[in-house]
């Protein structure tokens, strides 16, 4: 469930930017119908991903969505020659949300495979020399981009285990309150805001002749006798 309110959030999140840097391309700047082509096929990439969260497909949504966007980040380092600040930027926030929605061990392979793209294409020049390849500032830049991104990895896989804690530790609290709720010996009632019952247990029950589900529901002034009211 968290997986998927996630991913939903990031795919409307993105939908919308997308469909604010359309309006900002076709009213703002001259009509570029290529640019509009781009993004109009990355909207119905995001409906494609979308649909399949709405069908339940979660894990084929997130994985789609994480590499389509990786494959989407180097496409335009290449082709397009978007400045790397840009794309480096965009690689870091895919790394953080592949650890989000899939697993830390995507992330980590999601981050590889940005470093070793970005190296392919920004660093190797088949035009110098391994010696003046090495003494570039593309490798000393390419070296502290990967470096970043390494370091998102280790930080949303502390996130994600420190969360996994707080969860087991949620469950083991609820546990034992269940635990407690139906083997004491006293009737309990738990009841809301509106003094509704929320939930009695097996003994609170039985002293009242109700099934537990009967109670739930009953307002709790109708457990007490009227001369006890007054």
């Amino acid at each position: 469930a968290r997986q998927s309110q996630i991913l939903s959030i990031i795919i409307k999140a993105v939908s919308l930017f997308l469909l604010a840097l359309g309006v900002a391309e076709a009213v703002l700047r001259e009509e570029s119908p290529l640019g509009m082509a781009i993004l109009g096929g990355l909207l119905l990439f995001q409906a494609i991903v979308y649909l399949f969260l709405r069908v339940g497909k979660i894990s084929a949504a997130s994985q789609l969505f994480v590499w389509g966007h990786w494959f989407l980040l180097l496409g335009l380092l290449y082709l397009y020659n978007v400045p790397g600040s840009s794309v480096f930027y965009g690689q870091i926030l895919l790394v953080i949300i592949a650890g989000l929605v899939t697993s830390v061990n995507n992330a980590l392979t999601v981050a590889l495979l940005s470093s070793a793209g970005n190296f392919a294409i920004t660093v190797i020049d088949p035009q110098l020399s391994l010696a003046l390849t090495l003494a570039s500032r593309a490798l000393g830049a390419w070296l502290t981009h990967s470096g970043v991104i390494l370091l998102s990895v280790v930080l949303i896989g502390i996130y994600n285990r420190l969360i996994k804690e707080s969860l087991q530790a949620i469950r083991r609290d609820e546990r034992r309150f269940r635990a407690l709720f139906e083997k004491t010996s006293d009737g309990v009632f738990l009841s809301g805001a509106d003094h509704k019952l929320v939930a009695a247990n097996q003994h609170a029950a039985d002293l009242l002749g109700y099934t537990e589900s009967e109670l739930a529901g009953m307002a709790f002034d109708e457990l007490i006798s009227p001369e006890e009211r007054r």
